[in-house]
């Protein structure tokens, strides 16, 4: 699933102007933006998709089975559920050592910001099509809020979480 997402993810960005520079997997909720002092990685841009909680799930709506309904249960639970944060990170608008940025900045920054929210809802879209249409029959994908977080070491992140259920088909 993860492989899948990230391909959506890859075509989305790269059909626009300004792709990200790099697309790649990353784990953990909250994701580095910057791992060294060397590289720049908000202003290159990075576009990602990351593995977030994985839980028992007959339906995506109930979030997760409660204890009592699984020990209750004489067969096991038929699906699970995994949620993947799907997320872009942009360089926040810094203007000089002398000025704050300026309007034209910022209005570049919400184009940019515009875009990529558009480039996710795509990337949504087309991992719930292939997912519901050749992943798991019958199985269901919640595609989530999209949620902009405000600018932070002069990095700007907007992301959507996208849950998918699918076959317990391992023993438990």
């Amino acid at each position: 699933m993860m492989n899948i997402m990230l391909a959506c993810l890859s075509d989305a960005v790269t059909a626009r102007s300004n792709p990200p520079a790099n697309i790649c997997f990353r784990v953990g909720d909250l994701v580095a933006w910057d791992a060294d002092v060397y590289t720049d990685m908000c202003c290159e841009g990075l576009a990602y998709v990351s593995l977030g909680e994985i839980y028992p799930a007959d339906d995506l709506l109930a979030r997760q089975l409660s204890a009592t309904r699984q020990t209750a249960r004489s067969c096991p639970f038929p699906a699970w559920a995994m949620v993947m944060k799907v997320g872009i990170v942009r360089c926040a608008p810094a203007g000089t050592s002398t000025t704050m940025p300026t309007c034209d900045d910022w209005n570049s920054a919400a184009a940019q910001n515009m875009a990529d929210a558009a480039a996710l809802r795509q990337a949504s879209c087309c991992f719930r099509s292939y997912w519901t249409n050749t992943g798991d029959p019958g199985m269901d994908v919640l595609i989530n809020t999209q949620v902009q977080v405000s600018p932070q070491g002069g990095c700007m992140e907007r992301y959507v979480t996208v849950t998918a259920q699918f076959a317990n088909c391992e023993i438990c």
